[in-house]
């Protein structure tokens, strides 16, 4: 465990780096200036691409701030689950349907007492959709389903998402995470920040790299 979040907070560290430092070369290949980013983001081909995933980043960032001030253990993970569960059912496509399917009603009265518990021994952590009627309640993704009345820069959007991902990170370091049940989900979570982030990020750059 110790061993990923080191090689998770590097990662993040470097894409930091790069992004706020243009002397940071990419992988080592080649200096990408701002405009070779502004031109790839705003290209006609990738603009709606780009800026729906700038905007999915945005909000996965300002609705983990707020979990970083729960104390390190089985509740802090469990509310982490349950927000990347959110975020994938946002993020659409076949998974997300699947979500709405297996989704679970609730009650809009009892909604307001929901919140983290902490996992019992033995229990294994996992998110779970919540619907009210056909509306899907979202405990920790803050979401504004109107405009975001400005455009998103991209360098503003990763920066402080890789920050918010190291400190998520390093508070996994904790005695807690011994128990094979955070460790699975911290696994899990893993695989989902790769997915989610770190890939695509990297595919992004990669893409733009070839393109001078």
């Amino acid at each position: 465990l110790q061993y990923l979040v080191f090689k998770r907070t590097a990662n993040f560290d470097y894409l930091k780096r790069f992004h706020e430092d243009r002397r940071v070369p990419w992988m080592n290949c080649g200096l990408l200036a701002d405009s070779d980013i502004d031109a790839f983001v705003n290209h006609s081909k990738f603009n709606e691409k780009a800026a729906k995933r700038l905007e999915q980043w945005y909000y996965l960032g300002i609705s983990l701030a707020p979990l970083m001030q729960i104390p390190n253990g089985p509740q802090y993970l469990r509310a982490l689950v349950q927000l990347m569960e959110e975020f994938e059912h946002f993020t659409g496509g076949f998974m997300s349907k699947m979500k709405n399917l297996r989704a679970k009603q609730v009650n809009l009265s009892d909604w307001s007492s929901e919140g983290p518990r902490a996992a019992s021994e033995g229990e294994p952590i996992k998110g779970k959709i919540q619907k009210c009627g056909r509306n899907v309640m979202y405990m920790y993704l803050l979401v504004d389903h109107h405009n975001i009345p400005f455009k998103l820069d991209y360098r503003q959007i990763i920066f402080p998402l890789c920050e918010l991902l190291t400190l998520m990170y390093t508070k996994f370091v904790d005695p807690s995470s011994a128990n094979p049940n955070l460790h699975d989900a911290i696994i899990r979570l893993d695989t989902r920040v790769l997915n989610h982030v770190l890939e695509p990020i990297s595919a992004d750059l990669h893409q733009i790299a070839l393109r001078i």
